[in-house]
């Protein structure tokens, strides 16, 4: 049986699906449900966010963008960070939100919907989501 669960002081839904527990983001769920209407050409979500109705309508939503893919071949690019476009494959030097320089390799995820990857070593390993806005973007030679 699936159970949600909305922790609005984390900011996350949880579902549990058996024996498993899947958390999100409110707010990663809404841009993303956003991102795909907005490709899709039809209206956003509506319901308020951190209800169990936006939720089910951003699943629904996140279900019509893979249907619409499947049909169309085509991918969502709406959760690629607009900075790192261009420099996949490519080690880049960041100044994050906060202030703080770093490097990485950037990658791309695969599927309808891919989204950028910091990969912080050259074997591939440890790639976390990227983040989504940085001061400034430097291509390492």
């Amino acid at each position: 049986m699936n159970q949600l669960k909305i922790d609005k002081q984390k900011g996350l839904y949880v579902l549990t699906k058996g024996l498993g527990v899947f958390p999100v983001g409110i707010d990663l769920l809404a841009k993303r449900a956003k991102a795909v209407a907005q490709w899709m050409g039809i209206a956003e979500p509506k319901s308020e966010e951190g209800t169990p109705e936006h939720y089910t309508e951003c699943m629904a939503m996140m279900d019509k963008g893979q249907l619409h893919a499947k049909r169309t071949g085509l991918k969502c690019t709406g959760n690629l960070n607009a900075q790192l476009v261009g420099y996949e494959g490519e080690r880049v030097s960041v100044v994050d939100s906060a202030g703080q320089h770093r490097s990485f390799w950037v990658a791309r995820t695969l599927g309808w919907m891919p989204g950028h990857l910091e990969i912080e070593f050259d074997n591939g390993e440890d790639g976390a989501l990227a983040s989504e806005i940085y001061q400034s973007v430097t291509l390492v030679a």
